[in-house]
Formats: structure tokens, sequence, C-alpha cells
């Protein structure tokens, strides 16, 4: 009986429009409740305790409102949150505007490099030169202003990690606390280590879990991401390179640097050719041209890999065509595949714009005219075209190969009203 009283004045409060489901009296009474499975939610003080911590952290603006804020990947809700990648361009931004000199920090900020390993080695005075006041004064003047850029960038890091540390939600920072190094690191005011690990954590990565099942996780996001249907090659790209990034975050660098056969040899003749007297400077020197050959190699490497990552993983309704188009070519000897994700992003911007152009210019027709007939009336005749032309093409005809390189006698392409090609591939269409 009195479960049924329960239950009959539950009854009678939904009928009368008084049940709040997002009230802690409903939601955590212990009277069956209105929840899954017709059970009550009881929320513990610690949940709560975090609830109310993730749900103040939705209007966190940060010390500094100009460069929105960070925080975890379950933090989706945040009102001025961002992504790694443009937080770091807003940090960039602020830095160069409100720091002395903060452009030099654009290193550290993006691609976690120290700015002070870019300054070079300190100047340095022979026995010789010490002797010679005019350049003992230039030794001098060199090691001030050396001094005085290194204390200006050193002073610039301490400044940036409190202004990092200002812009993360709470449960951004009691999960860096949760590192081992963070006490050393704080101490410290490191902020290459800080910017590394926000990196780390925006990306989804735990450091504590195992490395091997990350690296394996990551490596297969960024094989499977596929543009989605309805989503502008924009935001695709977007997507793309936040995958690679965490990717090599993981560990997953050499994922994009396979051993091929003929991509990606170096000119090892190029290292032959550089030769000096004093042999340790030959050695040294050689040396220094083989890692730069290196950089080089694995750029360009990485970049053709990106590329034909992107341009294969792109929707295949929209962008297919043209990949087929540019697969035929290869065939015939023509490898018009693109070498850098620029020029895949390209590729397919320009095929949304022939496309947008078709379609406005079919639109045109069918609007203006009604249905698009071809002047002259009916289908032609045996020996021309309805437009007039001539079904035979004349010798004086100009060759027009299509975009897949086949060229067909006396094809017209209705498209441009030339010979030789077939408007499916042709260049304006």
């Amino acid at each position: 009986k009195p479960q049924r009283l329960i239950c009959k004045r539950q009854r009678e409060q939904i009928s009368s429009g008084a049940t709040n489901l997002s009230s802690s009296g409903n939601r955590n009474s212990n009277c069956g409740g209105i929840n899954r499975g017709g059970r009550g939610y009881r929320v513990s003080r610690g949940d709560q305790s975090i609830i109310n911590i993730n749900t103040a952290d939705r209007e966190f603006e940060g010390k500094e409102e100009t460069i929105r804020v960070l925080g975890l990947p379950i933090e989706k809700n945040l009102k001025f949150g961002l992504s790694y990648e443009d937080f770091q361009e807003s940090l960039m931004q602020f830095s160069g505007v409100n720091l002395k000199s903060g452009h030099a920090l654009k290193p550290l900020i993006k691609f976690h490099i120290d700015p002070v390993t870019r300054l070079g080695a300190k100047p340095t005075l022979t026995t010789a030169a010490a002797q010679d006041p005019v350049k003992l004064q230039e030794w001098k003047d060199d090691t001030a202003q050396y001094n005085k850029k290194k204390d200006s960038l050193e002073e610039n890091k301490v400044r940036l990690y409190g202004i990092v540390v200002g812009q993360c939600t709470e449960l951004l920072i009691s999960e860096i606390k949760g590192h081992d190094e963070f006490e050393e690191k704080d101490m410290d005011s490191d902020a290459l280590w800080l910017l590394e690990r926000l990196k780390d954590i925006s990306a989804g990565i735990n450091l504590k879990k195992n490395e091997v099942q990350a690296y394996t996780n990551k490596s297969r996001d960024v094989w499977n991401c596929k543009q989605m249907s309805n989503e502008s090659i924009d935001a695709f790209l977007k997507r793309f390179r936040t995958a690679v990034q965490t990717t090599e975050a993981a560990g997953g660098k050499q994922l994009f640097l396979p051993e091929l056969k003929h991509v990606g040899k170096i000119d090892m003749t190029q290292v032959g050719a550089i030769i000096y007297q004093d042999k340790q400077q030959q050695e040294d020197a050689r040396k220094k041209k083989l890692f730069e050959l290196q950089e080089a190699r694995d750029k360009d490497l990485k970049e053709r890999v990106l590329a034909m990552l992107f341009l294969q993983n792109a929707d295949k309704s929209c962008y297919g065509k043209k990949y087929e188009e540019i697969d035929e070519a290869s065939e015939l000897g023509r490898d018009e595949f693109p070498t850098t994700l620029t020029q895949a992003f390209n590729i397919l911007v320009m095929q949304e714009h022939h496309v947008i152009k078709h379609h406005q210019r079919n639109h045109y027709r069918n609007g203006r005219h009604g249905v698009a007939f071809v002047q002259g009336g009916g289908c032609g005749t045996d020996k021309h075209h309805a437009n007039g032309r001539p079904r035979v093409c004349p010798d004086d005809e100009e060759a027009v190969a299509g975009t897949n390189g086949n060229i067909i006698r006396d094809m017209l392409c209705y498209c441009c009203n030339r010979y030789r090609h077939s408007h499916p591939y042709c260049d304006q269409w």
C-alpha cells in the first residue's frame, strides 16, 4: 500500500506538470524515481563535487580573456574553450602583442622548441684576438648582446608559464598536477614541459597507460580519418591535421616515413663533393650536409604520404571522379598526384569550384529558357551536329586532349564546343 500511494502521488505530479526531472528531490528519491529502469539515481557527495567543478568551468574565461581557455577532452561544453591548435595560435598572437620580443616565443609555442637554442653558441674569444683591443671590444659587445637576448627569453618563458596556467580549467590543472615531474617543473616554471603535457592531454593521450596501446589507437585513427557526409573540405583538413599531430604525439612520427624503393633517396654525391684540406673540418661539413639532406628528404616524404592519404580519404561521392582522373593519368606515365598536403587540398577545392560552376551554368540555362535546347533544332544531320559544327573534325582544328590525356578524333565536346575529347574530361566541365 505505501508503494501504491507513492506511485499515485507521482502520477498526480506528472499530470499537474509539477515534476522537475532536474531537481535533486526527484532524482535522488528512494521511491522508484522516473529514471531508466524505474530506479532512482543517487549522486554521491564526491561525484556531485566533480559535477559542480565542471559546471563552474563552463563559464571559465581565464585570466586573459583575449586568449580563451583550454580544458580536458571531456569538457566539451566550455563556453570559451578552444582546441589545442587554436589555443596555440591565440597564445602566439597574445605573446607577440603583449610581451617584449614576444615573437621570439613562436618556436616554443608552435613547435615546442626552446628558443634559447636558436640563439646559437655564445661568442668566444681566442687568445690571439684577446691581444687586439678592437676585437676584444667586439667580443664584449657581442657577449653583452647575447646575454641580453638570453635573459629576455628566459624571462618571457617564465611569464608564458604563468599565462598558460591561468588559461587552463581546474580539471585540466588537476590532471597536470598528477604527473610525476610536476613539482620539479612547476618550481622551474618550465613552459616547454607544460605545453608538451597539454598537447598530450588534449590529444587524449594518457602517459600513465600503456604507450603501445596509445600508439596503435592513434595510428588507426589517422588512417581511418575519412571525410564525413556534408563535412566541408576545410573542416576535414583541420580534423585530418589534428589526427596527424595526435599520432605523432603518441610516438608515430615514423609512421609517415616509409622505406620506399625509389621515393626518398638521398643523393650522396652532394656529400662527397665537399672537400677540405682539414680532414676534421671536411668530416664536420659532410655530416652537416647529410643531416640537411635527411631533413629535407623526411619532410618531402611525409608531405607526399599525407597528401595521398588526404586525397584517398576525401568523400568519394564528391571527389572520387577527380581521384580516378589523376590515377588514370599516372597509368599513362604522367604522375599528377600532389606532393604536398596543400596541393591535395587545392585540387579538391578546384574540383568544388568546377562542380559549383557547372551547377550554376545549368541552373542559369534551365531557369532562363526552361529547357536547355541546343540552337539549330533537332539532333542535327548526318554531316553536322545540331549546333552546326561538322561531325567530322576539320583538319585545321587544334587538338585539345581531355583531362585524362586521351584524344578522340571526331569527338565534339558540347561543354566547350571543341573537338577531340568528351565532356566528362573537359577542363571546363
